[in-house]
């Protein structure tokens, strides 16, 4: 029962975390402004590219990228189609969301795994 229960609590955490990648800033570092840059990159822009990102100043911008420059990206808010443009240093906290087709794969995959160890463990009576 208690192995049941594990598996269940792992599963559900790892779903709820698949698809979203924290960046977190101490500074200035050239290295963490790089890592954000290949991640906005990677993310891409549309109104797929959800992004919350917490300024140095403590300001928080909640969107989509809708622009990706060397320098800057810029965030959308859809319900007011504000944008704001973001320089990267200035980036304290992002979270970004990635709901792509091959997190729905994922998704799919570890579903079928869990009913798979649900009906095992029914059957063994774990």
């Amino acid at each position: 029962m208690l192995l049941k229960r594990t598996v269940t609590t792992l599963l559900i955490v790892l779903l709820v975390n698949l698809g979203t990648f924290a960046f977190s800033a101490g500074g200035d570092d050239a290295k963490t402004i790089e890592q954000l840059k290949a991640e906005i990159a990677k993310l891409g822009t549309g109104t797929d590219a959800k992004v919350q990102v917490t300024l140095s100043d403590g300001t928080k911008v909640k969107g989509y990228v809708s622009k990706v420059d060397n320098d800057q990206f810029v965030v959308t808010d859809p319900k007011s189609g504000t944008t704001t443009p973001i320089p990267y240093p200035a980036v304290k906290k992002a979270k970004i969301s990635r709901k792509t087709i091959g997190y729905l794969i994922g998704i799919g995959a570890i579903a079928s795994i869990f009913i798979v160890l649900a009906i095992v463990a029914h059957d063994r009576d774990f």
